[in-house]
């Protein structure tokens, strides 16, 4: 019987599975909670304050979703709850970045960050990515899930988001990109220096992959120039790559939005795996996968609107999806946006149980 790592390992090695991989998720903790609230919180998303640690739960949960990637655990920055209500939460970040998330609906807000006002990043406090203690459970957990045959990924802050996430305002940390480069560069360069270190001390733990978040598009289009992201992410995206390959580990990239401009920087830098690219975006697998063969899988075509779609619908996408995957190879299942609360249960067991057939049977 083939296990989940080997299945995944397939893929990312050009090699033909015995079907094709799944790597789901949710796209809140609204959702998770209508449809599998004993298991809400196991994963780590960037809506949600911290990430619920019970690998025996998160066990139950892969193979209730029969899902093949595991989480295994969050090395981003700590948070402390500074206040709380019922649908609310207020946290701090180690490095003093204050955010609000909300649920029912769920939603996030930058309430403070460190250089709101400006400054020097290097001033701003970041913690030891040396201190091995802040790995133990996490080198736990990678050894727990690899012996039940999952394959393994560690999530960590990407450059471009995680910047402007725990530094620097989105639309600020734009100004400077195109009239402060030097800045701009320092204070990738603070979020970057510390994730490099993180991976490494991760790796030698023994993931198979990082996880970084760093959404680069929209809808129709990038958030930052082409020039842009080959002068200030790119070169962290190929050194972050290339310290995966030293430790024959894998890099994974999420990333929403139109990347087809970038598409081939995007695999220049070395990225091994990208999620979740689809038809929300104007992403058309049949064009997408021929182009990243050998080089990138592409981890997504399936609709954002699944919690929209008729049964007859869901089904013929996920028949049209799952077949384009198969023809051309290098595919693992995602959807674009997770599980939506909207969905309804019915659609929800039909999502589960005919998208493993598809999977199974192209």
């Amino acid at each position: 019987m083939i296990k989940p790592r080997d299945r995944v390992l397939s893929v990312l090695r050009g090699e033909q599975p015995d079907r094709i991989p799944f790597f789901e998720d949710f796209g809140d903790l609204d959702a998770e909670n209508k449809f599998i609230p004993a298991y809400a919180g196991l994963i780590a998303r960037g809506t949600r304050p911290a990430q619920r640690r019970n690998p025996a739960q998160m066990i139950k949960m892969l193979r209730f979703l029969d899902r093949d990637i595991a989480e295994a655990g969050n090395a981003r920055l700590r948070i402390e709850t500074i206040a709380k209500a019922d649908n609310e939460e207020i946290v701090r970040y180690e490095n003093g970045a204050v955010w609000r998330y909300m649920t029912n609906p769920a939603c996030t807000e930058p309430l403070a960050l460190p250089l709101d006002d400006g400054g020097d990043p290097e001033n701003i406090y970041m913690p030891d990515p040396s201190d091995l203690e802040r790995y133990r459970k996490t080198g736990e957990d990678i050894a727990f899930f690899k012996a039940q045959g999952y394959f393994t990924l560690v999530k960590l802050h990407g450059f471009f988001s995680g910047a402007h996430y725990l530094f620097r305002r989105f639309e600020d940390l734009l100004i400077d990109m195109a009239t402060n480069k030097q800045y701009a560069e320092a204070i990738i360069r603070r979020v970057g220096d510390y994730t490099v270190a993180c991976a490494g001390e991760i790796l030698n733990l023994g993931a198979d992959g990082i996880f970084i978040g760093d959404d680069l598009g929209s809808t129709n289009s990038l958030l930052i120039s082409p020039a842009m992201y080959r002068q200030f992410i790119q070169p962290w995206h190929a050194r972050l790559a290339e310290l995966c390959h030293k430790h024959n580990a894998f890099l994974h990239v999420h990333s929403h939005g139109h990347l087809l401009p970038i598409i081939d920087d995007l695999m220049d830098a070395g990225i091994d795996m990208m999620d979740p690219l689809g038809p929300g975006d104007g992403i058309d697998l049949n064009d997408l996968l021929p182009r990243c063969r050998g080089r990138m899988v592409i981890a997504g075509g399936i609709s954002k609107f699944i919690g929209r779609m008729t049964l007859n619908d869901l089904e013929m996408h996920l028949k049209e999806t799952l077949a384009c995957g198969a023809r051309h190879g290098g595919f693992i299942m995602r959807s674009e946006g997770g599980i939506p609360a909207d969905m309804s249960r019915e659609a929800f067991e039909l999502y589960l149980k005919r998208g493993r057939y598809y999977r199974s049977n192209n």
